[in-house]
């Protein structure tokens, strides 16, 4: 699709390596090493990280955050001095140099940084250093963010990549002054790319600001504007509708703790699906719970988290389990404790926990069982339209990504001849 878009070269050859194919007839294929070196990092005890201040950044895979551009190297959390990273014989990384994850899931994640100045890096990352003379830092960053580790890595329980097969991998070096035509190219067209996805993403922010506004507005003040309003007594309400009752959580609810499930005991498929802090997690051959319940995460980042629940099912012991009590309506039950933003109650340590004795303390407007339903209906009716809206603009953003990486591909690769060429990703015309 990339190609059609724009001339190829006027001859090609074999470069001799399968994925790779054919080239530019002269552009050389070598190796990483043959035009730069490989650093490798150091282990750093504990005690050595999490320090500010000092004069060398200290980077782990961590840091190397999803970014467009792997030349804004982010300043991290941790810096060591001069004199612990001589103690420790780490290598001092020099500036122009690129990171990338060597082993782990990290691999997968197509994150390449350069650095800005001076660092060290712990014992999961590799350091390419260009030589500079042959081949460009810019054109190395492309180059190796068009290289697919996933295909590449050592297969095994935790894939890998060592340096020296890293140092063999191969690398396409056209002339100096052609790698500065095709990097220009390349990073005035990802630029666009990446302003149309930004838009894009803020897009998706305001439609889930709008979805958030919607639900808070129907279970605090219902869906008729002419309703008469009295206040509530409760601070984080206001005023509420008339005829609403205030009560405590307990009054419409039970809670419970899910129960223990190891990971070998869950599948991909089986008869009784199993649910944790962030919904679906696989499946199981017996259940702990059956009904219509809300699912509440309660423990670490996913504390607060609503989901629900219907039918014969695991519940693990990283959701907590909300029975509505009486004819409350579930939907209802679930978007009210949703808007109450349930984290703000999770008890403080190493691990947050729900505090579930506080959230059954807590009061609540509650609407009569009719209007409970309607309000159910009108969110799952009014939600469904913003989430196909936010559905539809994630998948321009994926195509865009795609459109990215294709593009990259092509031109570090010689397949298009983009040394002339302009392109507008929105029309997708030269």
């Amino acid at each position: 699709m990339t190609g059609a878009r724009f001339k190829t070269y006027p001859a090609y050859k074999d470069s001799g390596i399968e994925w790779l194919g054919e080239i530019p007839a002269h552009w050389e294929i070598r190796r990483l090493k043959d035009h730069g070196a490989f650093v490798g990092g150091a282990g750093f005890p504990h005690e050595c990280q999490g320090v500010v201040g000092e004069d060398l950044q200290f980077y782990k895979v961590g840091d190397l955050r999803s970014s467009s551009d792997g030349r804004k190297m982010l300043e991290g959390p941790n810096s060591v001095s001069r004199d612990v990273a001589a103690k420790l014989r780490a290598p001092v990384i020099p500036a122009g140099a690129i990171l990338w994850a060597k082993i782990g899931a990290a691999l997968f994640l197509n994150r390449r940084r350069v650095t800005t100045r001076p660092c060290c890096i712990d014992n999961n990352l590799t350091a390419y250093i260009p030589d500079g003379t042959h081949v460009s830092t810019d054109w190395a960053l492309y180059w190796t963010s068009s290289l697919d580790f996933r295909r590449l890595a050592n297969p095994g329980a935790v894939p890998s990549l060592s340096e020296g097969y890293q140092s063999t991998l191969p690398l396409v070096a056209p002339p100096m002054d052609e790698q500065y035509a095709i990097v220009g190219f390349l990073d005035r067209e990802t630029a666009k790319i990446d302003a149309l996805v930004e838009k894009k993403e803020r897009l998706i922010e305001l439609l889930q600001e709008k979805r958030t506004a919607l639900i808070t507005h129907a279970v605090t003040q219902g869906l008729d504007p002419n309703v008469p309003m009295g206040d509530s007594g409760i601070e984080w309400l206001g005023q509420i509708p008339m005829k609403w009752e205030v009560v405590r959580v307990k009054n419409v609810a039970t809670m419970q703790a899910g129960v223990a499930i190891t990971s070998e005991s869950i599948e991909e498929t089986g008869e009784y699906p199993v649910y944790g802090g962030n919904g679906l997690r696989g499946y199981t051959s017996s259940f702990t719970h059956a009904g219509d319940v809300v699912l509440i995460g309660r423990q670490g980042a996913l504390c607060g988290n609503v989901n629900y629940a219907s039918g014969e099912f695991w519940a693990s012991e990283h959701a907590v389990v909300v029975e509505p009590l009486d004819g409350t309506n579930v939907c209802w039950l679930g978007e009210t404790l949703r808007s109450m933003k349930l984290n703000d109650y999770s008890v403080a340590a190493a691990q947050p926990g729900l505090a579930v004795d506080r959230i059954l303390a807590l009061s609540i407007a509650v609407p009569p069982k009719d209007e409970q339903h309607r309000i159910a209906d009108f969110l799952d009716r009014e939600t469904a339209k913003i989430d196909a809206l936010i559905s539809k603009v994630q998948e321009a953003i994926e195509r865009l990504k795609e459109y990215r990486i294709a593009l990259i591909s092509a031109a570090v690769t010689g397949k298009i001849d983009v040394r002339e060429s302009t392109v507008d990703p929105g029309s997708g015309t030269r």
